[in-house]
């Protein structure tokens, strides 16, 4: 299976939102459980299954793909689910176009019709394949490892990250592989957030966590127990049941972004997630950063709890840099330490002994005992400060492209001019001086 994309949807609540797009898996109408059914019928078509059982009820997303991805192999396929909540719904009416036979006991009875029914078919000479209800099992659970390792992927290509991540819970196996691909990854600033759609606590907390402690074999169950979050304030009326509010929710969404909801599952996860939000007071977790992306790229890096969105701006002298150049100059100064301003393309910052502002490029020179000699990689009007503090040490351009041709358009004649005569003021009013000041006090408030 294709990646599935990552969309951004909007800012809401001074939060941008995205959504992972596993509803394009092309299995009827796809999402979680096709990507969990996915891997399940990986193992049917290797070992040459002819049909496949499994439970779930008439709402259930599960069974109409599971019963589509069958009917695409020409297998026949047996639902077998609990009478009391079977009534006719699209699912089921889809599961019937599908061609599967669908079974309903009384629900104490659902796991004895399970064990009939197979053995029915092994007895006529069939070799059926069982799948457990939604998905449940390490392959389900694998399956969302993929999707955290897509994320990943997604994240280190787009320099961001996602400091929450919500969706719907159910039996449990998309947040316990989601957790165990946090685990894998040491991710410890990423909170995972399970809106339950039917369970109550602790149940169905400690369903996550079993699911996780399976999967994983040896883990800290305790660190488990406490990382697993699984919210279930915004059940509503129960399994299937919706209310107004969650059909409110499902009309936004297909309005504003053109993208279905349905009433069991994310419907109500997305309302809970902005619920969820609202009353924790979580905001600010994405920061616009202007005007220069290289230096937002690095700063990012070192505050991945931050989600920075980048203008395409940058310091024209800096830019200019190229690997190349910094290769040049290691060449002619073997052993000098590379100094650079993060200002400079990632691909140059990759390539330097520290990276920093002005007054840290400064500092680290000053301070190193080790070295005599430093390659500087910013404007070059630097140097003159650091051979005055560092008299006995060499400091080299990387190029002669350091040049700022706007800082040197300041001289020491205009300097003397303007003290002298009061010439080139710039007056700005209080009120416009104050709205100035706003940004620079955010930027700093939002760096804690």
């Amino acid at each position: 299976m294709e990646n599935t994309p990552i969309q951004f949807l909007d800012t809401e609540q001074e939060n941008a939102l995205y959504i992972k797009r596993d509803d394009l898996i092309p299995y009827s109408f796809g999402g979680n459980k096709a990507r969990k059914a996915c891997l399940f019928f990986e193992e049917i078509d290797k070992g040459a299954y002819d049909c496949v059982v499994t439970y779930g009820s008439s709402h259930s997303n599960h069974c109409r793909i599971v019963s589509n991805m069958a009917a695409a192999r020409g297998k026949k396929c047996y639902l077998i689910g609990p009478e009391e909540v079977s009534d006719t719904t699209f699912n089921s009416k889809l599961m019937q176009c599908f061609g599967a036979e669908i079974i309903t006991v009384p629900v104490e009875n659902v796991h004895e019709t399970i064990e009939e029914q197979l053995h029915k078919l092994k007895k006529s000479g069939k070799k059926p394949y069982f799948i457990p209800g939604g998905g449940h099992g390490n392959l389900g659970t694998q399956a969302y490892v993929n999707c955290y390792n897509e994320i990943k992927e997604y994240e280190k290509a787009n320099h961001i990250f996602f400091e929450y991540i919500f969706f719907a819970s159910g039996t449990g196996t998309t947040q316990a592989g989601l957790i165990c691909g946090q685990i894998e990854n040491a991710d410890n600033d990423r909170k995972i957030i399970g809106i339950s759609i039917a369970r109550r606590n602790p149940r169905g907390r400690n369903v996550v966590v079993d699911s996780v402690e399976e999967y994983m074999g040896n883990c800290n169950k305790e660190k488990v127990e406490n990382n697993t979050i699984f919210i279930d304030n915004y059940i509503g009326h129960g399994y299937g049941k919706e209310n107004e509010e969650i059909e409110d929710t499902i009309r936004a969404a297909m309005v504003k972004y053109g993208i279905p909801l349905d009433s069991t599952y994310t419907g109500k996860a997305f309302q809970g997630m902005k619920k969820y939000i609202a009353e924790n007071n979580i905001k600010n977790k994405n920061i616009l950063f202007i005007p220069d992306q290289n230096l937002g790229k690095h700063i990012a890096e070192l505050v991945p709890s931050k989600n920075f969105l980048f203008c395409n701006g940058y310091c024209p002298t800096h830019y200019r840099i190229t690997p190349e150049d910094i290769l040049t100059a290691k060449e002619k100064h073997p052993g000098a330490p590379v100094l650079i301003h993060p200002e400079c393309k990632p691909e140059c910052v990759e390539l330097a002994d520290y990276a920093g502002s002005t007054s840290g490029i400064i500092d680290y020179a000053t301070n190193d005992r080790e070295h005599d000699e430093f390659i500087v990689v910013t404007e070059i009007g630097v140097i003159h400060e650091m051979e005055k503090r560092n008299p006995g040490k060499k400091f080299y351009p990387a190029t002669d492209k350091l040049v700022c041709p706007n800082m040197k358009k300041n001289t020491l004649e205009k300097v003397r001019d303007c003290l002298k005569n009061n010439t080139n003021q710039v007056e700005l009013d209080e009120e416009f001086m104050e709205k100035a000041k706003k940004p620079l006090e955010r930027m700093h408030e939002l760096a804690k």
